[in-house]
């Protein structure tokens, strides 16, 4: 089962930020794995605990690059264009019936 320690690994190794731009302790960290806990469903679990643990890392990671901390995640969102406002028409809405 995933643990706040395994989630820690991930962001060094897998995601490859360094202590010096994210601290261990750092509130964003332990919020985005809060939050990835709450939202994964451990129905996912009973399947796989390997899964299920990917899922809430995976999770997890998203958070944190959407909200974690401008110094160690702001180059990547601009790099990866997350939040820029892209303008565009719906061509089509309908509901069908039948």
């Amino acid at each position: 089962m995933p643990e706040l320690a395994g989630f820690i690994l991930f962001i060094r190794n897998t995601m490859g930020v360094n202590a010096d731009a994210l601290a261990d302790d750092d509130p964003a960290v332990s919020l985005s794995w809060s939050m990835s806990l709450d939202w994964v469903n451990r129905q996912i679990a009973c399947i796989s605990p390997v899964l299920y643990s990917q899922a809430v890392y995976n999770l997890a990671a998203s958070f944190l690059l959407n909200f974690g901390p401008e110094v160690a995640f702001g180059p990547v969102r601009e790099k990866l264009g997350i939040n820029n406002f892209t303008a565009g028409v719906i061509s089509a809405s309908s509901d069908e019936s039948t």
